[in-house]
């Protein structure tokens, strides 16, 4: 299982360990001005939580503001695509 930040999140912490915030590209500035709104929704998704591998018939990933919630909601998705 891993569970790791993204959009936002990756960008706040690849700037800690910087010690200088920098815009990577692909970031928010280019999704706005190409108006890739479903990207800048993305953007805001805080952590994905993607299994080894994907039991059944599940073909999403896990998505949350926490790594806890992530991994609920991954948990969620396994469980009701179980049957």
């Amino acid at each position: 299982m891993n569970i790791y930040p993204v959009g936002l999140f990756q960008e706040i912490l690849v700037s800690w360990h910087r010690k200088e915030w920098h815009l990577q590209p692909g970031s928010l500035v280019d999704y706005i001005r190409g108006k890739a709104w479903r990207s800048v929704w993305y953007y805001f998704r805080g952590f994905r939580a993607d299994p080894d591998l994907y039991p059944g018939r599940l073909t999403t990933p896990g998505w949350g503001w926490t790594r806890k919630a992530a991994l609920r909601n991954l948990q969620r998705k396994v469980n009701r695509k179980a049957y």
